[in-house]
């Protein structure tokens, strides 16, 4: 997990105990395991854009000499190529491939934190707590303000029963973050099982305060959306100008399917400079699309589509930048999914061809393109793409629709012989 993962994970881990009540402190701490498993999900959503854009990171000066200066270029090349494939066999569940990749990058890069930490996270998932605590302490006596290492550390106290400990890095994390409720929240926990009831109250309260876009992920995660939708709208009325319940509000419009009161919601927004507007462009091409509104669709994807180009020239040449760019297919498929609705063949022809510039993998393009080209009544090259498209799929039967039509073709292919 890199660090502005973890970051997300301190705004963003849904609490339970949040939602129901001060009875709920028998439910189990965050474990340290958990702390390698982070997605982009629906609290990740709702929290990241107003945290970032107020910049309450609260990086300290040897977390920016250490990472961003890092990430920048100093980091040796084959230090942060390691660093990937370490993540990508970690991601695969190859913890010993894994930890060697890590070990090799450490020696390459000993200064780069990031790397330390997903082997210390690492460590925990492999149940080895005490070396993942003992990492955790080299690092944070390098950079004493490092949250990742500071709640990774927290959870392995509380798992080996080292309460004492565990709150004491708690309590170290809310004087560096203030506006988490999960520090507040895994105190407590700790508290109550300790019998110190008063303070377990106390810290529920703050906690409670803290959590309303953490009982939304819980509510989201129970399917009650209409409950969570009810509870952001509420939010809004009360703090009207709180970007982030707004980004959570319309991100569970779109999800519940309310994609007309979504496009009103959202469209004051488009006009405005906030974070969150690329995401918005993408939602709002999806709902247009579920509208069955093509040509409204094509024209948020477009938008997007700069957007992305734009951020994308600022960024250095790099890793992250070679990411970046493998990624800069999505757009351009959303919008040749739109262009195909619209029949707009040659345009969805002409983005599927973009899209797999940059991702000559993408199954997805490769069917849109197939399915353009059938409109056209350019069978062959319908059928080449599918083919390849299903190839590519290997066998996990996404394109069942694809290769029932490839018989189809076959046969008009035969007609025409």
């Amino acid at each position: 997990m890199l660090l502005w993962q973890m970051r997300l994970l301190l705004i963003s881990v849904p609490l339970s105990i949040c939602a129901s009540g001060f009875s709920a402190f028998a439910e189990p701490l965050i474990k340290a395991s958990d702390l390698s498993e982070l997605g982009m999900d629906m609290p990740t959503m709702m929290n990241n854009a107003e945290e970032i854009a107020q910049g309450n990171h609260r990086f300290t000066a040897k977390e920016k000499l250490w990472t961003y200066e890092h990430s920048q270029g100093r980091t040796p090349d084959k230090a942060r190529a390691l660093f990937q494939k370490g993540l990508d066999e970690q991601f695969a569940h190859h913890q010993d491939q894994a930890m060697k990749l890590y070990d090799h990058a450490i020696g390459l890069a000993p200064k780069y934190l990031p790397i330390q930490f997903e082997k210390a996270a690492l460590l925990a998932d492999m149940h080895k707590q005490p070396e993942s605590i003992e990492m955790c302490t080299h690092m944070l006596n390098a950079a004493p303000d490092y949250e990742p290492a500071l709640q990774l550390r927290a959870c392995c106290y509380g798992e080996t029963n080292k309460f004492k400990e565990a709150i004491a890095d708690w309590t170290a994390m809310t004087k560096l973050n203030g506006r988490n409720p999960v520090p507040y929240a895994q105190r407590a926990q700790i508290y109550k099982r300790i019998g110190k009831t008063s303070e377990a109250k106390k810290d529920f309260d703050t906690a409670d305060e803290l959590s309303l876009p953490a009982k939304l992920g819980l509510l989201v995660a129970n399917n009650q959306t209409e409950q969570a939708l009810k509870l952001a709208d509420d939010g809004v009325k009360r703090h009207p100008d709180d970007l982030q319940l707004k980004s959570a509000r319309l991100t569970l419009e779109f999800e519940s399917g309310k994609y007309k009161r979504f496009l009103e919601d959202s469209a004051p927004l488009m006009k405005s400079n906030v974070p969150t507007r690329g995401m918005l462009c993408d939602l709002r091409g999806k709902a247009f699309m579920k509208l069955d509104m093509p040509d409204k669709a094509v024209d948020e994807f477009t938008t997007a589509i700069a957007m992305q180009e734009t951020a994308f020239n600022k960024q250095k040449k790099g890793s992250f930048r070679d990411k970046a760019q493998s990624m800069n297919f999505i757009p351009y498929l959303n919008r040749a999914r739109a262009y195909l609705a619209a029949k707009k063949y040659p345009e969805a022809v002409a983005d599927c061809n973009i899209a797999l510039k940059f991702n000559p993998k993408a199954r997805e393009a490769m069917a849109v393109r197939g399915k353009a080209k059938q409109a056209q009544g350019k069978l062959k090259e319908a059928l080449a793409d599918f083919k390849k498209a299903s190839a590519e799929e290997s066998g996990n039967g996404m394109l069942i629709d694809e290769l029932e039509k490839d018989g189809d073709l076959d046969k008009k292919l035969n007609a025409r012989k």
